[in-house]
């Protein structure tokens, strides 16, 4: 079962019509990935975890296909903007909101990274980044992570 990306946005739209708050956005945020559609996808999740928004509710993530923020990701890879700032930005709203699986979206976030290959990026902000030494050993194994999955060696 295939859903498309329009298709999606139509029941988006209809939704707003109404006033309805969908609360579930992954088989849209999904679509626009199916179909490349980073900057829709990337939108869809910020949407999502952005408490002005979408109030305060928890964000639940696959570690092993973190899809909104692999949509960041791609979406920022290609403005040529930089790609793990953005990310570890969206998974600190993300703590914001739920800092008991703080963890977990860290190591999701080293996974969406390394898929793009910016291994190096996440290295260079677990180096410098101000979150760095709040984010700890956690940070570490994102870069691993991200590393591995790039296939290089940091």
């Amino acid at each position: 079962f295939s859903t498309s990306f329009s298709s999606c946005k139509r029941v988006i739209a209809l939704a707003k019509d109404y006033n309805l708050n969908l609360v579930d956005l992954s088989p849209a945020i999904e679509a626009a990935c199916r179909e490349e559609k980073w900057e829709d996808a990337a939108d869809l999740f910020n949407g999502l975890i952005d408490p002005d928004v979408s109030g305060f509710v928890p964000m639940s993530i696959d570690l092993e296909r973190p899809l909104g923020l692999y949509a960041i990701a791609k979406d920022v890879q290609q403005r040529e903007l930089p790609i793990a700032e953005h990310v570890m930005d969206a998974v600190m709203k993300m703590s914001m909101v739920n800092p008991t699986d703080q963890e977990r979206y860290v190591l999701a976030a080293g996974v969406a990274i390394g898929y793009v290959g910016a291994w190096k990026e996440l290295t260079e902000y677990q180096a410098f980044s101000f979150n760095s030494a709040r984010l700890g050993h956690t940070l570490i194994g994102a870069a691993m992570y991200a590393c591995l999955l790039s296939g290089k060696t940091a």
